[in-house]
């Protein structure tokens, strides 16, 4: 196959998709009302600043807002900490399909791709007319062999809890609980908390998370310095995945 050719077909398959649930959210073909259609900019802007004060109150776990195309806006500390960098602005998606780092952070990947492509795929039929997540849907698509098999299954899903798992370089195996709370505003921006049972292992692993971030800050260091550290240590960054896991 070609590269045009199959440049053809990925936008042959979006666009389908788009029409396919333009048609089923509003009958007879209607496009989105002008009353519906957002300010983007502006919502960005409240949204984020809503972010900042909630992320802050969940002091002892990780909290990050994100927008319909799984881009953080605002995050605490231990979510910086949990994904080894400033976790605002990263795009989670990017990160799952396009990084040797997340494809080794996400314990159970598989899973983590499937919710992530079912996400866009909801996200896609209620923004038709966002050309900045078209541009990061095509740009997965190229880049990408599972997500194009994925996303010609055409499933859609929304996670609203749930087991999330991480293979974390400094602390080892984190298994955590995960809840999603969309914003009443119909935006598609989420709040996203990620905690540990008291007395559990994740939970202790939390903690340590936390004391380390703390003496890198201490130490006037950034939060990358953790992987460095973590490469003195002897271990490689990202860790090796085993065939088949």
């Amino acid at each position: 196959m070609t590269h045009d050719h199959k440049n053809r077909r990925i936008s042959a398959s979006t666009g389908h998709f788009r029409s396919t649930h333009r048609h089923a959210e509003f009958p007879g073909g209607r496009r989105r009302p002008p009353a519906q259609r957002m300010n983007r900019g502006c919502v960005c802007a409240q949204a984020t600043g809503l972010g900042r004060i909630w992320t802050s109150l969940v002091a002892d776990a990780p909290a990050f807002l994100i927008d319909h195309r799984m881009t953080v806006l605002a995050a605490n500390r231990h979510a910086d900490l949990l994904y080894g960098r400033r976790a605002q602005g990263l795009n989670i998606a990017r990160h799952v399909f396009l990084s040797d780092e997340g494809r080794a952070l996400f314990a159970d990947w598989d899973g983590c791709t499937l919710d992530t492509v079912g996400h866009l795929r909801l996200s896609a039929g209620r923004h038709p007319d966002d050309s900045e997540l078209a541009s990061l849907i095509g740009e997965l698509a190229m880049r990408s062999e599972r997500f194009r098999r994925l996303w010609a299954r055409a499933d859609v899903r929304s996670r609203t809890h749930g087991r999330k798992a991480y293979n974390h370089p400094l602390v080892g195996y984190l298994e955590l609980h995960q809840e999603n709370f969309a914003l009443p505003d119909a935006t598609g921006t989420e709040l996203v908390t990620q905690s540990a049972a008291p007395g559990t292992t994740a939970h202790d692993n939390l903690r340590l998370l936390a004391s380390l971030g703390a003496s890198d800050a201490a130490e006037t260091k950034p939060i990358g310095g953790l992987h460095h550290r973590f490469r003195r240590a002897g271990r490689g960054w990202p860790p090796v995945r085993e065939p088949g896991t």
